[in-house]
């Protein structure tokens, strides 16, 4: 593969949203504020039976899921500027050994080192 060679943007794509944010990110996320949604929603129909069906409507759960939702992919926009495809060669190989890799851009690494460096010296 030569080095000129550039990525497709659907590789770019697949790269960054699937693989990283939404499938590593995002889908655990959802999955435990689901839960919290329904053991909410079950907390409400235990303590108050008779205004269940007022508070608890498929209305309003659909638009509490939507906010919850639209919250989590906000928080993990991030995710989508840290990861970049690139190509790699192997130590010692050919040209025609290079790949493709998604990886985490090095400036976002030293830029949460420090994050965590400076988190441990304000304790």
């Amino acid at each position: 593969m030569p080095p000129t060679w550039r990525a497709s943007f659907f590789d770019e794509f697949v790269c960054i949203t699937f693989t990283v944010s939404f499938l590593f990110a995002r889908s655990p996320q959802m999955s435990s504020w689901t839960m919290i949604l329904l053991t909410a929603e079950r907390l409400i129909a235990v303590w108050m039976p008779f205004k269940c069906k007022e508070l608890c409507s498929r209305r309003r759960i659909v638009i509490v899921w939507t906010v919850i939702s639209l919250l989590l992919f906000g928080a993990n926009v991030p995710l989508l500027f840290i990861f970049d495809l690139i190509v790699f060669v192997p130590e010692g190989g050919n040209i025609t050994d290079a790949y493709l890799r998604c990886v985490i851009l090095d400036q976002f690494v030293s830029f949460f080192v420090e994050l965590v460096r400076s988190a441990k010296l304000h304790r």
